[in-house]
């Protein structure tokens, strides 16, 4: 497999894509809060009114896949906000709004720092 798909005129070649998913890079799981914090009510330590989001998908089959990105915002198809998770397949979203939907994609990236297109959205309500 390859990480890069055809470059469109004149554009960088992208990793391929990958996101939040259960079962396929192409299917993105449900955003959920923070498992311990559900069952038990606790808020993150960094921030007492913040909310958590755990976010686990399937890691990229092309070798060339070196990390993955978080993008994440409060409207559909907006992702002002980022976070690189390295080569990791799951990542705790903190220090995230109570009571806030949050729509995330995520990207592969390769070493070049090309990123793939972004995975199908996921939304989630922070709890209150």
């Amino acid at each position: 497999a390859s990480v890069a798909q055809p470059a469109a005129s004149g554009e960088p070649s992208k990793p391929a894509p990958t996101g939040p998913s259960a079962s396929t890079p192409e299917t993105p799981a449900q955003a959920q809060p923070s498992a311990a914090d559900a069952a038990t009510g606790n808020k993150p330590a960094a921030d007492a009114a913040s909310a958590s989001v755990r976010l686990a998908w399937d890691r990229a089959m092309d070798a060339r896949v070196t990390g993955y990105k978080i993008l994440f915002g409060t409207q559909p198809g907006d992702h002002p906000e980022a976070m690189s998770v390295g080569n990791q397949t799951s990542a705790t979203l903190t220090g995230l709004r109570r009571a806030t939907r949050y729509y995330i994609v995520t990207v592969a990236v390769d070493a070049q720092g090309n990123q793939s297109p972004p995975s199908n959205e996921v939304e989630t309500l922070t709890p209150p």
